[in-house]
């Protein structure tokens, strides 16, 4: 009980400051309610323009490259080159309409004369890609087509009413075929969702400059050391806060999901249980990095520059500003040491593939190991305000 009351009295002086319910819970609802409803506009019109396409080149010869700029030189594609398993994450995602794998031997078997094996991962809804499909076939036949003429006219003198003649009946005969995989994406939601995820992530982190105001402002009002003067435990006291830092953190969680979920119907995935795991570990991880910061932040005055300079550079690296397939290498690396990359990757698996707590339970340990360490490393500014 005694835990309770005070958790009660902490939130109810949080929430009668104006500057909590607008910052932390108002503004984030807004804005993710916003982003939602542009972005879900323009996923139905933002394919009109262009087909994105994808190529995974094999290719040990040349005509490989030469397929890539043929598309690169037309206004109609947009083309992207990159490796197997990142284009069926790509078109599983719906980043881009189709990947398309050109094999090792694809200039050998043209300069052969022989139709190669071309790969292409596509989802199973919509038929956007026959275009690009129709170019790869016609590169392909022109290639195939142009040599074997060649070698059937050595030799013989013919005039040029009778090449095209030739050069039409073997097009009408060559037909390149592809051997297709359907990425399935029934139960998963589309790209935006993942502009919704990591919105999501930042405005949480986000919530570590309204925990490091609210300690700062304990301790110049000298409240917390009052508490601690008064015939109250010290385990009930900074109970009281954590469990008042966790509620709020989840109403602006519920703010978020729920509107989002309510008034555009997004999807947040199949299972309660993962997401208020999830989001019970990311809250204590921006608390534990609220109390770091106090460490460094001394006054209120510049609490605001410090925390948004952290968490602003950690979001970046982190993945939850762009997708981490984006980045290099290097980066790509220096992202496991925020834990903003693993919060992203565990809401991805949840509400974009639809996983259970099982598969989420190795990010969920590295966010809990971030919050420890974070709250440890912080400790002692607790200690200062006491004493």
């Amino acid at each position: 009980m005694q835990i309770l009351r005070l958790t009660l009295l902490n939130l109810k002086r949080m929430i009668a400051n104006k500057n909590v319910l607008f910052l932390t819970l108002l503004m984030p609802m807004v804005v993710m309610c916003i982003v939602t409803f542009f972005n879900r506009g323009s996923e139905n019109t933002s394919s009109s323009d262009k087909i994105y396409i994808d190529f995974v080149n094999k290719d040990k010869g040349n005509l490989g490259q030469e397929l890539i700029k043929e598309f690169q030189s037309s206004g109609n594609f947009s083309v992207y080159t990159t490796s197997k398993e990142e284009a069926e994450y790509r078109v599983s995602h719906n980043v881009t309409s189709e990947a398309v794998i050109i094999p090792e031997k694809f200039s050998e078997s043209i300069e052969k004369g022989a139709d190669p094996n071309i790969s292409i991962l596509k989802l199973n809804i919509g038929n956007v890609t026959l275009t690009a499909d129709s170019k790869i076939n016609y590169f392909i036949n022109e290639r195939i087509i142009s040599k074997e003429i060649a070698s059937s006219l050595k030799g013989k003198t013919t005039e040029a009413k009778d090449i095209s003649m030739e050069i039409s009946k073997e097009t009408a005969l060559n037909k390149v075929t592809t051997s297709s995989k359907t990425v399935v994406k029934d139960n998963k939601n589309p790209l935006g969702n993942q502009i919704t995820i990591n919105l999501c992530v930042s405005f949480m982190m986000f919530t570590v400059l309204f925990i490091v105001n609210e300690i700062i402002a304990r301790r110049d009002d000298k409240t917390l050391k009052r508490s601690f003067t008064a015939p109250n435990s010290k385990f009930a006291i900074m109970a009281s806060f954590v469990v008042a830092f966790l509620l709020i953190g989840w109403l602006q969680v519920i703010l978020m999901v729920g509107s989002t979920s309510l008034l555009f119907k997004v999807n947040w995935g199949n299972s309660i249980l993962s997401l208020f795991v999830f989001f019970t570990a990311l809250i204590l991880v921006v608390l534990g990095l609220g109390v770091l910061l106090c460490r460094i932040v001394k006054t209120a005055s510049n609490a605001s520059m410090v925390c948004q300079m952290v968490v602003q550079i950690s979001c970046m690296v982190g993945g939850s500003y762009m997708p981490l397939e984006y980045f290099p290498d290097f980066l790509k690396r220096i992202a496991y040491f925020v834990p903003q990359s693993w919060a992203v990757s565990a809401l991805t698996d949840v509400v974009i593939e639809n996983k259970g707590l099982i598969s989420i339970l190795p990010d969920i340990g590295i966010l809990l190991l971030f919050a420890a360490a974070f709250f440890t490393a912080g400790v002692s500014t607790i200690r200062e305000i006491a004493e």
